[in-house]
């Protein structure tokens, strides 16, 4: 405002010079009178007594007033009543002093509303230099007042959100080394005054933990070379109290690009670091806790499948003796029951694993209508005895295709399927069908369902069905029993395979669960198994003496007891294991040696050659790892290779890994059954003296 003042001064000034005193010389009062009522500007004059005799056109349109009403004090009834009598006082003394006026004030306008003018007036001079008036200029300026009041109210938004700003903000003049401002934050979060500041511009340096230095100096660094930084460090508050600060500085260059000053901005993060401490600290907890829970479940996995592994095997084979009836019953009784607690078992690590996102799917050649037959298979008993009408109804498009996937999940999800149709379905039928919905290049969605006539499910067991641990009501858990993980698990392993998993169902009326996923098709061309003579699109399972798939089993009998001086080491520590071992092997025709651990089947191999070495890996003295890595360092000197097969308790995710990782060729996890046993061996006995190479997968 002040300048505003000194401005229009100086040009009023300049005006009434350039007015009095023209090119000509001196001009008469009349042509001067004439000059300043033909002026845009408001203007008017007085005599040498204070009498206003003068005004000019401009003016008079300003008030909308004739020259009359404005004559002598008349001019006075247009002033805001609010600014007349500073107006007549301010008029009044200079008038007597004879000094020069300017000042502001709110003036009628013929619209009827005040504005507001900014005023200059100034003492006039005759020829002889006798005082002769005071000549006055009038400037409207509401447009100015008006912007300087929203200014004025923004400068003070502005400052009363800079004084209660919860961060520090800072400028600091690079030239002076001065902070130019800072806001009041600083006594909060420093624990120093905007003053203390003020007067020491080093003092922010010095509140820096000394660990931090470094930190802060790179800062310094990087705003030097004109780039905004922003980090996080420690300061010492003036209580003594450490705190967290993170600073964003931000470099202002000059004309000529140089650093001339530096804005910054410094938040208070003491509260942020203690929650993100807590939260790593909770973080490392819950991994402690899984890493528990997964030794734990491999333990209690260990633990169960060492004695299991006996229970069936030996099941097995006593079920192959001659028994009479009742004796028969019992075994199969025993192998059932303890295949049902391997079920609850292994649903229980898949579950880790699905909640752990360690569950890893495999990517290998396969023919659907095998997975689909032998998945059947397994079932049609079940069904049998239940009177149960048992159907697949394969899309032909689907009976010669090879695919890539994982077969193991896929076979999974499909008998948890059957087999909850299967006990869920006391009268009428299961009916599994398989359809080809789209083929996108080499990637083909195969859509699976599974319906049955059984007792359905109710809409509020809906709601809650694919929940872990949960079945449809209490009464059907305790009639037909189950953990409540099989669905949950199922829909959990098709959504990893990329698909879709759903089901409708009716009360009493049976239930359809369904599931589509992507699959890869291959195209080399492998020999594919068949179970019928033709293309088969809906038709009840056959059950004739053997199936394509125990001709398989009767082909690789065959070849593996026809082998000539077979001998397996069998490294194991278990009594129970090794005479359940021993007995499947002799089943097959194959000879054993045994060794209780790894130490002895080191010594063991020192005098004596294998076809292929059962391992063990965790046993007393040496564990079936440093075993095999004894064992492959031998060989490092030879053209050579035993097949080493791990035959572990040991089946978590990652462990068949870890036994390929050490130099193991092959993995099978106990309960070992004595097919599985006989396809591993027909595998691997197949070539008998091999060329030493890396393992394989």
């Amino acid at each position: 405002m002040t300048e505003r003042r000194e401005v229009h001064k100086y040009l009023f000034e300049e005006l009434v010079a350039s007015l009095v005193k023209g090119p000509w010389g001196e001009v008469s009062e009349s042509k001067f009178l004439q000059a300043i009522d033909e002026m845009p500007g408001l203007i008017w004059l007085t005599n040498e007594e204070g009498y206003f005799y003068f005004f000019n056109k401009s003016i008079l349109h300003f008030k909308g007033r004739s020259l009359d009403e404005e004559l002598g004090m008349g001019w006075t009834q247009s002033i805001h009543i609010e600014d007349l009598q500073s107006c007549l006082t301010t008029f009044h003394s200079s008038f007597l002093e004879r000094k020069k006026i300017i000042h502001e004030y709110r003036l009628l306008h013929h619209s009827g509303n005040y504005r507001w003018v900014l005023e200059s007036a100034m003492p006039r001079y005759g020829e002889n230099q006798e005082f002769i008036g005071f000549i006055g200029y009038c400037v409207d300026i509401t447009d100015y007042k008006e912007t300087e009041k929203e200014l004025t109210s923004t400068k003070e938004q502005i400052q009363n959100i800079f004084d209660n700003l919860e961060q520090v903000f800072w400028s600091m003049d690079m030239g002076l080394f001065r902070f130019l401002t800072i806001s009041p934050a600083c006594e909060h979060i420093l624990g120093y005054t905007t003053t203390a500041f003020y007067e020491n511009a080093l003092l922010w340096q010095n509140i820096v933990y000394p660990d931090d230095l470094d930190i802060f100096f790179s800062m310094e660094k990087d705003y030097w070379a004109g780039n905004i930084t922003e980090k996080s460090y420690r300061i010492i508050h003036k209580n003594g109290a450490i705190r967290w600060v993170s600073s964003r500085i931000v470099p202002v260059l000059d004309a000529l690009g140089n650093l001339s000053r530096i804005d910054g901005l410094v938040t208070d993060i003491t509260e942020q670091k203690r929650i993100e401490k807590e939260l790593q600290l909770a973080k490392e907890a819950a991994e402690q806790s899984s890493r528990a829970k997964s030794d734990f479940l491999a333990m209690m996995s260990h633990e169960l499948r060492t004695p299991m592994n006996g229970i069936i095997g030996m099941s097995e084979l006593l079920i192959e003796t001659p028994l009479q009836q009742d004796q028969r019953e019992y075994a199969n009784t025993i192998l059932e029951s303890s295949s049902l607690l391997l079920g609850i078992l292994n649903d229980i690590l898949d579950l880790s694993k699905i909640e752990a996102n360690k569950m890893n799917l495999e990517l290998v050649e396969f023919h659907l209508a095998d997975l689909v037959y032998s998945s059947i298979k397994l079932l049609r008993m079940k069904a049998e005895d239940k009177g149960l009408k048992l159907i697949v109804e394969l899309d032909p498009a689907l009976d010669s295709s090879v695919f890539k996937g994982d077969p193991v999940r896929m076979r999974q999800v499909l008998l948890n399927l059957l087999s909850n149709a299967v006990k869920f379905t006391e009268h009428g039928e299961v009916v599994l069908s398989c359809k080809l919905l789209d083929v996108q290049d080499d990637l083909s969605t195969v859509y699976f369902e599974v319906s049955d006539t059984g007792i359905g499910i109710s809409n509020e067991a809906q709601e809650n069905l694919f929940q872990p641990f949960t079945q449809a009501d209490s009464t059907t858990s305790r009639k037909f029993g189950g953990t409540g993980l099989g669905l949950h698990i199922c829909k959990r392993f098709v959504e990893l395979m990329g698909g879709r998993f759903g089901f409708s169902s009716m009360l009493h009326h049976g239930s359809t669960f369904w599931f589509a996923v992507p699959i890869l098709r291959s195209h080399n061309g492998c020999q594919v198994l068949q179970f019928t003579q033709a293309p088969i699109s809906s038709l009840d399972v056959p059950s004739p003496s053997h199936t394509p798939s125990d001709t398989k089993m009767i082909q690789q009998t065959s070849l593996v007891d026809s082998a000539q001086d077979v001998t397996v080491l069998l490294v194991e520590d278990n009594p129970v294991n090794q005479k359940l071992a021993t007995a499947q092997l002799g089943k097959l025709g194959i000879s054993v040696q045994v060794a209780n651990n790894g130490l002895e089947a080191v010594r063991t191999l020192e005098n004596a050659s294998f076809s292929l070495i059962l391992m063990d890996c965790q046993m007393p003295e040496m564990d079936g790892f440093e075993a095999t890595r004894i064992i492959r360092k031998r060989e490092s000197k030879s053209s050579n290779r035993i097949p080493i097969i791990a035959m572990t308790a040991m089946a978590m995710q990652g462990d068949r890994e870890k036994c390929l990782t050490h130099g193991m060729d092959d993995y099978i996890s106990k309960p070992v059954s004595l097919g599985v046993l006989r396809e591993l061996l027909q595998k691997w006995l197949s070539i008998p003296n091999r060329p030493n190479q890396k393992s394989q997968a």
